[in-house]
């Protein structure tokens, strides 16, 4: 088994346990992963962001060959920021009723939060999921940046619009943080004209 340096499995090693999962193998290390995994929130997180890579590669492979030879550099930036959103990264203050307690959450959590909301949403996948400020300060003004692949056929304005909607709502379900802005950039576009049924 393939490790991180913090004794984590890498993202390679996730892949392959995620295609030995689909093709039921069963052996005493597969079984060892599998109960890593379950136990582990990061490698969940991890988990579910390969399923959805996964979905999305197979609606494009159902695609023209034409169409697949399709820059996909959009595939390699959501891939690349996986591992940086699962880790924790900085804690962020929670306010609690008793001056001795002391509550926080991890930026990573929230990123895994923000990723969770967008992954509902068929027309979009984001790549980048940064929160820009002093996120371990109370009240300081925080800005979300998010880079987003867009669905062929679907209106812009109105994707950008929902996921604004619902990052808003769940970060305010998570936590406390005063956001000042979601700054979300389209970089490009995924599936075809086949697809949207032209």
């Amino acid at each position: 088994m393939e490790l991180m340096n913090n004794d984590e499995p890498t993202l390679d090693t996730l892949s392959m346990w995620l295609q030995d999962q689909q093709d039921g193998v069963q052996t005493p290390e597969h079984r060892e992963l599998t109960r890593h995994i379950n136990e582990c929130p990061s490698c969940s997180q991890r988990i579910a962001a390969l399923k959805r890579v996964d979905q999305v590669s197979a609606d494009l492979v159902s695609t023209e060959v034409a169409v697949q030879k399709k820059d996909t550099t959009w595939l390699d930036d959501l891939m690349a920021n996986l591992v940086f959103e699962t880790l924790a990264g900085r804690s962020i203050p929670l306010s609690a009723e008793y001056d001795v307690d002391n509550f926080s959450i991890t930026e990573g959590a929230i990123l895994a939060a923000i990723r969770g909301v967008a992954d509902s949403m068929e027309n979009l996948i984001i790549g980048r999921c940064r929160l820009v400020g002093d996120v371990e300060e109370p009240t300081s003004p925080i800005i979300v940046q998010v880079s987003a692949t867009v669905r062929y056929g679907a209106v812009i304005a109105e994707v950008t619009d929902r996921l604004r909607e619902l990052i808003t709502a769940e970060v305010h379900r998570v936590c406390e943080l005063n956001i000042e802005a979601i700054d979300i950039e389209v970089q490009d576009i995924f599936g075809s004209p086949l697809e949207a049924g032209e």
